[in-house]
């Protein structure tokens, strides 16, 4: 990819550029997830995109049930 999805803005991000900025540009063997608080919509469709590759496998990491944030905070995991 000639950019990274982590730099893009919510401006680049249009229904015409989505399948574009989206579309795997290569085979991946797997798509790892795990705690990703800044997470964005355009990456969850990149992702599913590879997905759709029945070669592409998804890992899942970070099994907790629920995950410390601060002393005080407890936030749900997977």
């Amino acid at each position: 990819m000639s950019f990274s999805l982590l730099q893009l803005t919510k401006k680049d991000v249009t229904p015409d550029t989505l399948e574009r900025i989206t579309k795997p540009e290569q085979k991946m063997g797997a798509v790892l997830f795990d705690i990703n608080l800044e997470l964005s919509y355009t990456q969850l469709v990149a992702a599913t995109r590879y997905l759709a590759d029945k070669d592409c496998q998804f890992i899942a990491g970070g099994l907790e049930r629920m995950l410390p944030m601060t002393r005080e905070i407890m936030v749900p995991g997977l």
